[in-house]
């Protein structure tokens, strides 16, 4: 069996260029290496290397942290079409610019869920809350 490594440092790259930008084609971007190497890559490779990528794997891993902020960008984006942040309609819109198939996005959720954010903020006097609540302890 041929060593198919070099598809996953590809895409880690290909990733890399992206940046923090909107999200875009992957394998367009990892298409320059395998051109080199006179391989092709498809869609369908992606959805094999996310089948197969465990945890710790570079590409998942670097993959989810920033696919998890595109989940949480502001629907002000433009390319985000309007789509609610932390939404399936979001995360569909971004794996759809990312170029996976629907299987490779599938597997994406299963192993990097939507990212949602479950920060909670007191506008309130907490001071005065608190003192509140410590003397009805007592």
């Amino acid at each position: 069996m041929e060593d198919q490594s070099w598809q996953s440092e590809a895409l880690l790259g290909a990733l890399k260029m992206v940046g923090a930008s909107e999200p875009k084609n992957l394998v367009s971007r990892a298409q320059i290496e395998a051109d080199e190497r006179g391989e092709a890559l498809t869609a369908d490779d992606v959805t094999q290397i996310l089948r197969g990528a465990e945890n710790v794997d570079p590409f998942l891993f670097n993959l989810g942290m920033q696919v998890h902020k595109w989940d949480a960008a502001p629907s002000s984006q433009e390319w985000t079409k309007g789509t609610n942040p932390s939404s399936p309609e979001r995360r569909t819109l971004t794996c759809s610019k990312l170029g996976l198939t629907s299987e490779g996005a599938q597997i994406l959720l299963d192993k990097r869920p939507i990212y949602h954010d479950a920060t909670i903020v007191i506008t309130a006097d907490w001071e005065r809350l608190v003192h509140r609540a410590t003397r009805c302890r007592a």
